[in-house]
């Protein structure tokens, strides 16, 4: 008789634990989780996750949740620095995992609709913390994303139906307007240039191990897996491996023109920073501090967006960004999607940064590969390295670049100065996320803008190789307002909550309570923000704004570039990043809206965003900008 199938199932990212590991000498560990789960669990391991099937979702989730403990052990060091001798599984796990487990004992299920798989969990499981502790404690949510239902579970029937009707209700705020769901998947490309790894067909391509000890921008990456970059040609000829290069933070006053203004006096920004967010705000000088310890348990938490399903679009050649090629298809088709989207998006732009691009989960099978191989493997769906941005720009490449934008090669000029704070704050009640940005003029705080939810479209990140700046470019889709004022009111509550915002950072005698920093500190400022009102983060910008044009080729006219060049200082670090905008392409964005909404404006032609040379031209302005910051950057190097 055929064995009939598992109710239950759950999968679970292992990040570097072993396989061996995971199943323990003669099956020791699945049995000693099934035991602890009341039995008959099944785990099979394959392509670096496991899958868990067993009778009933409680006891299905109860062992998940006991294997991402020793997942995020293991990652922490406790398997000691010998990872090739795997200890017994009671050594990998923590003492918690080890006491008995009860199984919960109530269950609910909640429809979700239109309400993204992302936004239930909530940014490092904020939401799904809110609603346990709302509803009194012991309650977990596992979200089956392909069936678009919440499993709550609990041992207390009456906390797990409160959670369900919280669940409900921010439900409901969503079906109303606040976020809907994006049904399209949010396609990541990587693109090797030929500056960095020569015209294709491109040979060799070697995945390099990266140490966090010597690599400033991958210390900002806050996953425990072992992460690498591409390089061209084989591993002991070409490429170098050398690390970017290690930095000193300097004060933002590199360029020519004068200081950053960042520096001097403690200003509102201080005091707003060590109230909301307990981080000083001043500028950096001296030494660099120390590197930032990712929290094992966040870093293990698989990446949710918006869109609620991310597809990896491989690897390509520098051909698939020109036009006609298949990373210019793609963003076009993202553009297209984006612009017939109902309820629509209130604004679409396109923005870039400059970092490094890093891979983790690399099959051994690629880690000498070639780009025809790469894909390959996409094309049969087979398993490709995961993708992880550092927007950490190295401190000594600071100066040189901000030198190189004033020089004669690319010929910007520096616009403005900024001195910004950035609070992200989420409504509990609805589940809605706000980036509230107040701008410092002679220590006053003026509320600059306030943003409500936004996702990613489409991503490309352009690599240049080892011991270089990469750089991503991203679609981006606005789901609320964007500007203070009357067109802010497009986002329902966020009114209050930046006026509570804007009344902690409008005053020095706001500040005098909390010059400690301490915990006590942020509580107190905490209340001046509404009820079932979460303070994510608070982040602290110096900014220097430069713009040019640059020459794409190709017969195109020259492009328009916007790039500031920050000092960024959060809870979890402090570091330097370069993002930027293309203005004049925005505006195409917009005609493309109004087509799609039936106002005319671009539609299916080559120059507007629905045409097919568009998304090569912001390809190409992005690529022509990193490789020339490079080249100088490397000029004055040598």
């Amino acid at each position: 008789m055929a064995q009939p199938a598992a109710a239950a199932r759950a999968v679970v990212e292992l990040g570097c634990m072993p396989p061996g590991l995971v199943i323990g000498r003669g099956g020791g560990n699945v049995k000693a989780l099934s035991e602890r789960v009341g039995g008959g669990l099944r785990i099979s391991v394959r392509e670096g996750q496991a899958v868990l099937t067993g009778p009933s979702p409680a006891a299905v989730e109860a062992a998940a949740s006991l294997l991402r403990a020793q997942v995020e052990a293991h990652a922490r060091g406790v398997a000691g620095p010998n990872r090739q001798q795997l200890p017994s599984p009671a050594a990998a796990e923590p003492a918690a995992a080890r006491a008995p487990v009860e199984v919960p004992a109530a269950r609910a299920v909640v429809e979700l609709g239109c309400m993204p798989p992302g936004l239930v969990i909530g940014k490092g499981g904020c939401n799904v913390k809110a609603l346990s502790e709302r509803a009194g404690g012991g309650v977990r949510v596992q979200v089956l994303e392909g069936e678009g239902r919440a499993v709550l579970t609990g041992r207390s029937r009456e906390a797990v139906e409160a959670a369900a009707a919280l669940l409900r209700e921010q439900f409901e705020a969503n079906a109303l307007g606040a976020t809907q769901a994006y049904p399209h998947p949010l396609r990541m490309d990587y693109v090797l240039t030929e500056a960095g790894f020569g015209p294709e067909p491109c040979g060799v391509v070697h995945f390099q191990p990266r140490d966090r000890a010597t690599d400033e921008t991958a210390r900002h990456v806050a996953r425990p897996q072992q992460l690498y970059v591409p390089a061209p040609g084989h591993p002991d000829v070409g490429g170098g491996g050398e690390p970017l290069m290690p930095a000193t933070p300097k004060a933002l006053t590199a360029g020519p023109g004068g200081g950053a203004g960042a520096a001097g006096s403690r200003t509102a920004a201080d005091g707003l920073a060590e109230a909301l967010g307990a981080v000083s705000l001043g500028a950096v000088e001296g030494p660099a501090l120390p590197p930032p310890r990712p929290s094992a348990s966040s870093a293990v938490q698989p990446r949710r967006t918006s869109t609620g399903t991310i597809v990896n679009g491989g690897f390509h050649g520098s051909a698939a960004a020109g036009p006609g090629g298949a990373v210019s298809a793609a963003l076009t088709s993202a553009a297209r999607k984006a612009a017939a989207h109902r309820p629509a998006f209130s604004a679409l732009k396109l923005r870039f940064n400059l970092g490094k691009q890093y891979f983790f989960s690399v099959p051994l099978a690629l880690r000498q590969t070639s780009l025809e191989q790469l894909q390959a493997v996409a094309r049969s769906k087979g398993r490709l390295p995961q993708g992880v941005f550092s927007n950490a720009v190295p401190g000594a490449q600071v100066g040189p670049m901000q030198r190189a934008l004033l020089g004669p090669r690319l010929g910007f000029v520096l616009t403005d100065r900024k001195d910004v704070a950035t609070v992200h704050v989420v409504d509990q009640r609805i589940n809605r996320h706000y980036a509230i940005s107040l701008t410092f003029v002679e220590g006053r705080a003026v509320l600059s803008k306030l943003k409500a939810d936004s996702c990613r479209l489409h991503t490309a990140a352009l690599l240049q190789g080892p011991g270089r700046l990469d750089a991503r470019l991203k679609l981006m889709g606005v789901l609320g307002g964007q500007q203070a004022g009357a067109e802010a009111g497009q986002a329902p509550g966020g009114q209050a909550l930046a006026a509570a915002v804007l009344a902690a950072a409008s005053g020095p005698e706001r500040f005098a309570p909390f010059e400690d920093r301490s915990a006590e500190g942020v509580l107190r400022v905490l209340r001046l923000l509404p009820p079932h009102t979460e303070l994510q983060s608070v982040r602290r910008k110096a900014k220097a704004v430069y713009e040019g044009r640059l020459e794409v080729g190709c017969g195109q006219p020259p492009v328009r570039v916007k790039v500031a060049v920050k000092q960024v200082e959060d809870s979890a670090s402090r570091r330097w990043e370069a993002s930027g905008t293309l203005p004049d392409m925005d505006p195409d964005l917009g005609e493309l809206r109004e087509a799609a909404r039936g106002g005319g404006g671009a539609g299916g032609g080559g120059g507007g965003a629905g045409g097919s040379d568009w998304a090569a031209r912001a390809l190409q302005a992005v690529g022509a900008f990193v490789q020339a910051v490079s080249a100088a950057l490397e000029a004055e190097a040598s």
